[in-house]
């Protein structure tokens, strides 16, 4: 009767297999925690442009027009209370959100950089093209909010040179205009997805002031 001679134990090559294992293992929780907390701070950047966009708001109401380029610009600063207790920042590089008012008080612009690159957000907002929807500084920007006019701006903060400008002789892209599902008339490079969804498509600016109307505007 052959009797096998095998110590109790694991060999070589099973004890490499099952390190190997573990560490996929590790490296796989690591993954999720960092795409758990990725998406933590990105919402976090949300809320900070909803709540900069309901203080904004309260400001136009109370004094006619939008606070000043620099308002952002101090992260914890308490200067704009009472409709901020304190000027929010990017959570994780403490640097403030791009503010862009317009300037004859009509509306503005504010950017911030998630950083799960497939946020559906980020393509519903048109900001999926290789330019984002805004830079300033070398920075670029792949969420925004705007108010009063559409999100992809001029002056400081640019993103997609206007047909019209430039001296380029590559083709400039094109661009309509169409009214988001939140109200706002918004501009979109032709042929974004969005428009697919979009009952009329605009060549001006303020969409014709046709957005206060549930049915023109993008589902």
């Amino acid at each position: 009767m052959n009797i096998s001679n095998r110590k109790n134990g694991f060999s070589m090559i099973e004890l490499l297999a099952i390190v190997a294992i573990v560490a996929i293992l590790i490296l796989a929780l690591m993954l999720f925690l960092r795409n758990q907390n990725s998406r933590g701070y990105d919402a976090r950047r949300k809320a900070d442009l909803e709540m900069i966009e309901t203080a904004f708001e309260d400001y136009f109401n109370d004094n006619g027009c939008y606070p000043d380029p620099d308002i952002l610009n101090i992260c914890g600063d308490k200067s704009f209370q009472p409709y901020l207790e304190s000027i929010p920042c990017d959570p994780v590089s403490g640097k403030p959100y791009a503010y862009e008012p317009v300037d004859d008080c009509g509306g503005y612009r504010a950017y911030a950089i998630l950083q799960d690159s497939k946020d559906p957000s980020i393509r519903k907002l048109g900001c999926d093209g290789p330019e984002g929807c805004g830079a300033d500084s070398g920075v670029e920007y792949n969420y925004g909010i705007s108010v009063g006019v559409p999100l992809y701006g001029g002056g400081s903060i640019l993103s997609y040179p206007s047909p019209s400008t430039g001296t380029s002789t590559s083709p400039s892209p094109m661009f309509v205009y169409a009214c988001e599902s939140s109200g706002i008339c918004n501009q979109f490079q032709s042929g974004h997805p969005i428009l697919i969804s979009c009952p009329i498509i605009f060549q001006e600016s303020n969409c014709q002031n046709s957005c206060a109307s549930l049915a023109n505007r993008c589902k």
